[in-house]
């Protein structure tokens, strides 16, 4: 299959920080006397940098562009990343669905620990292995059956559902039905309790996200028509919400160009050495 590569370029208030950034760090060091730059490069380093960041400002009047609600990075081992794969599954109220790019029986019995402890009483869970079939490997459906069996044993509860998907997949999430994310770099179903791997996830509170990943997986027609059924129906409709940088956060932007202007006037000033 042809892999599908999409980029997306950074939102403007993402580049007008990075400026902002820069700028400080750099005038910061030329007032300690760590590097020399001319005035003319300082100048045009500012201007640059208050100029992007007025645009952006200025932008946020017009721009349709979603932004996500809330999002937390998780770097940590698979003992971190289960954490909040916990929580995401925690938040469900019906349903929940998992996604591991392989599983490996040997630890089946943290993964029936985990779920166990953090799925809701009533609550459905689907999950799903990207080990379908191959040429190759003729055994990869039967091997996911079998895991699904040994999480029983060691007390998963009757209410999670285990299949294959009918593509290939190396992605992993995790998605309750009240639009909570998990996705990451950890295979959750395959990982070692011991193992000292740093690995990396967001942790996404935002429904339009959930929806999003959901009705790629349905479009790309990666499960069985049950378990599409079961997916389709965890999320609804995107909400219509249009995104406003706070005012907290616009306070701090607008006194970090306060300050960059107030460095500026003292290198115009003769203070500070270029």
């Amino acid at each position: 299959e042809n892999e599908v590569k999409r980029e997306w370029p950074p939102s403007p208030e993402v580049g007008a920080i990075a400026k902002l950034d820069v700028a400080r760090k750099i005038l910061k060091r030329v007032q300690k006397g760590h590097v020399r730059y001319s005035g003319k490069h300082l100048r045009t380093l500012v201007e640059d940098a208050l100029d992007e960041t007025r645009s952006a400002i200025s932008s946020q009047k017009s721009d349709e562009i979603a932004r996500l609600d809330n999002v937390r990075v998780v770097i940590g081992t698979e003992f971190e990343q289960w954490n909040s794969v916990q929580c995401v599954i925690n938040s469900a109220k019906k349903k929940c669905i998992l996604l591991s790019a392989f599983t490996h029986e040997k630890f089946a019995d943290e993964a029936a620990a985990r779920i166990s402890e953090s799925l809701p009483d009533g609550c459905e869970m689907l999950l799903l292995s990207g080990e379908p079939d191959r040429i190759n490997e003729p055994t990869f459906a039967e091997r996911t059956t079998k895991y699904g069996e040994m999480l029983s044993d060691e007390g998963c509860p009757e209410r999670v559902r285990v299949e294959v998907t009918k593509r290939a997949s190396h992605a992993k999430f995790v998605i309750s039905d009240t639009g909570m994310v998990w996705i990451g770099s950890c295979n959750l179903l395959s990982a070692a309790p011991t193992s000292w791997v740093l690995e990396s996830g967001l942790v996404i509170d935002d429904k339009r996200v959930a929806s999003e990943i959901i009705n790629h997986v349905i479009e790309d027609d990666w499960l069985s028509e049950e378990s599409s059924s079961f997916i389709s129906s965890m999320v609804g409709t995107l909400p219509d919400m249009k995104y406003r940088i706070k005012a907290k956060r616009l306070r701090s932007i607008e006194k970090t160009m306060g300050n960059l202007e107030k460095t500026m006037g003292e290198l115009d000033n003769g203070k500070i050495k270029p």
